[in-house]
């Protein structure tokens, strides 16, 4: 059976990062890569087009819900490689909790967006924009 070099790139990138552990995970050269934290808390999504994070349990206070958003706000956070950085309205889940765990001190490149897994938060930065996402708070800068 035959698979496209996309799907194989992905699944490449995927055993990369199930097996460096704390080591740096290099992309090589996937165009999408999942990963979720030791603590299963935050999941993220990093392409050459946007780095994005969800988490599951938050105390921090929720940023007011757009008018339009009907659906689940204020647990993802998506940075696009233009440098905008804000909140998604969502209705579906970022990843599953299948995905391979980025270990703490480990980050994941893929394009211009990298992604660093800590014990306190999850970073993402790219086009000199970032975003932290932690249990605690959030920061866009």
């Amino acid at each position: 059976m035959q698979f496209p070099i996309r799907v194989l790139t992905g699944a490449a990138a995927l055993i990369a990062l199930s097996t460096l552990g704390p080591a740096i995970a290099q992309a090589t050269p996937p165009d999408f890569v999942q990963f979720r934290t030791p603590s299963g808390n935050i999941g993220c999504t990093v392409s050459a087009t946007t780095a994005a994070c969800e988490i599951s349990q938050h105390d921090y206070a929720t940023p007011p819900r757009p008018e339009n958003c009907h659906l689940q706000y204020g647990d993802r956070l998506v940075l696009e490689n233009t440098g905008v950085v804000d909140f998604h309205c969502h209705g579906d889940r970022l990843v599953e909790s299948t995905a391979a765990v980025l270990d703490y001190g480990a980050n994941v490149t893929v394009g211009g967006l990298t992604c660093l897994s800590t014990t306190d938060y999850v970073e993402c930065a790219g086009a000199g924009h970032s975003f932290r996402l932690s249990r605690q708070a959030y920061t866009i800068d």
